[in-house]
């Protein structure tokens, strides 16, 4: 898990509230436990991890009234 990826996650879950990732075939893990240690590492949680990709969730801060 490098910096930048969490960035590019942060990055998505500032815009969306579900994230879709894809993982490789040749990872040392398996897609769910990656999944988990992805969800772990921004503060998310995992919907489902299905063949090689996984669902993250996490919750959008509510806006404030301006």
């Amino acid at each position: 898990m490098t910096d930048a990826l969490k960035k590019t996650l942060d990055d998505a879950f500032a815009n969306h509230e579900l994230v879709k990732i894809q993982f490789s075939k040749n990872a040392d893990v398996t897609p769910k436990q990656a999944a988990n240690d992805l969800a772990a590492l921004v503060g998310a949680d995992v919907v489902q991890a299905i063949g090689r990709t996984a669902t993250l969730f996490k919750e959008k801060p509510a806006k404030e009234a301006q």
